[in-house]
């Protein structure tokens, strides 16, 4: 059976010899990848064996003692690697549960999206489960990704996962060197491009005006915050007697940023804002209100204007910036509206902003009064 990288080679050497066998361990690497190799002596001193166990031996005992290399971990399967890292890194079904609710990060594990991405590109490489992580090659796991079809998350999943498996097994000393990095991906362009909402489609949301949906889809459209961002906005954290809000989930960047609230959309805040509650949006039940509730409230609403195929909620941050941009918006009031992080070091330590400079900026924004300007938005077309 052939031995796992880095962990030494057994030589018999020719001749009839009443001890031909001895021992060689991996003791480095020269510049072009190359294992450097030198003979070992087991623990009494002793460098020729009569039977390659004794070899054998000596080389475990050896590695051991001299090597990095965690001798204990050195048979693991692939899923045997996976399910400790697993259990060390990805949230529990519970944690998991938790964190759909409560939006919280729990320290030392993965993300929520990320998590899943990462679980369901695990079960890709199912064919290589059973065997020795330490003994499976760049070809093994690049042959999995181009036998697997779908579209760029999926694909870049995968890899992601290989590397982060390499990451875990070199800091336990299970293998000496990982091939994640040097894997390559090929992908679906998606066909599908989502565009903005056009004028026309804001002013029938505007007829709606009173359903929950339309109020909340509403409100994004004037304020650029993602879904998840809205629901999770507790009470605490609006100032409706300065017409603003403090906002923001998922970046560095997007955490407490400022947003003012656009003089159209004061009242419908307004008619939700409870001091009593925890958040601005809350079911009959006294709980928030959820985003797997709302995406079937959502999808109902949209067919009942006919557009359930047309857009997602994502695309109110798209038509945000699209019509700031149009409007002639600075740039750092819009990143700092929508959470971007400007690249600019520069720009982004002395050149600050006011409130009142994003107030402006916000009130740009007259959607209504184009209602019967069309607007039609370039989408990419292949021409083949």
């Amino acid at each position: 059976m052939k031995r796992a990288n880095g962990t030494g080679t057994i030589v018999k050497l020719k001749g009839n010899r009443r001890k031909p066998w001895f021992a060689k361990a991996t003791v480095g690497y020269k510049e072009n990848g190359q294992p450097i190799q030198k003979a070992i002596c087991n623990e009494k001193g002793e460098k020729y064996f009569a039977s390659r166990a004794e070899a054998e031996e000596a080389l475990i005992w050896w590695n051991k003692n001299h090597s990095n290399l965690n001798v204990n971990k050195l048979t693991y399967t692939f899923k045997q690697l996976l399910d400790e890292w697993e259990e060390i890194f990805i949230p529990t079904k519970e944690e998991r549960k938790r964190m759909r609710k409560t939006h919280e990060t729990i320290k030392g594990k993965l993300g929520l999206s990320n998590s899943m991405g990462l679980l369901a590109a695990a079960k890709k490489f199912k064919p290589l489960y059973n065997k020795k992580y330490a003994s499976l090659k760049k070809n093994d796991f690049q042959q999995i990704i181009y036998a697997t079809e779908g579209k760029k998350t999926k694909i870049v999943d995968m890899r992601n996962l290989i590397m982060k498996l390499d990451d875990y097994a070199l800091g336990e000393d299970i293998i000496i060197k990982g091939y994640g990095a040097l894997l390559e991906i090929e992908y679906e362009e998606s066909d599908e491009q989502r565009s903005p909402y056009t004028y026309e489609v804001i002013e029938k949301i505007w007829e709606y005006e009173g359903n929950l949906v339309a109020d909340i889809q509403l409100i994004l459209l004037y304020t650029g915050m993602r879904i998840e961002e809205l629901l999770f906005l507790d009470i605490a954290s609006i100032n409706m007697e300065d017409e603003y809000w403090i906002c923001g989930l998922k970046t560095e960047a997007g955490k407490n940023r400022l947003i003012p609230l656009h003089h159209d959309i004061v009242p419908i805040v307004k008619k939700y804002y409870n001091k009593n509650n925890m958040y601005l949006f809350m079911m009959d039940n006294g709980e928030r209100l959820y985003y797997d509730k709302y995406r079937l409230m959502y999808v109902e609403f949209m067919n009942k204007l006919e557009l359930e195929d047309d857009y997602t909620t994502h695309e109110t941050r798209y038509t945000f910036r699209s019509e700031l941009d149009r409007m002639g918006a600075d740039d750092k009031c819009m990143d700092l509206l929508m959470g971007h992080q400007n690249g600019n070091t520069g720009n982004k330590v002395y050149n600050q902003r006011t409130i009142e400079e994003l107030k402006s900026t916000i009130e740009l924004i007259n959607y209504r009064k184009k209602k019967h300007e069309k607007i039609t938005y370039l989408k990419a077309v292949n021409f083949h």
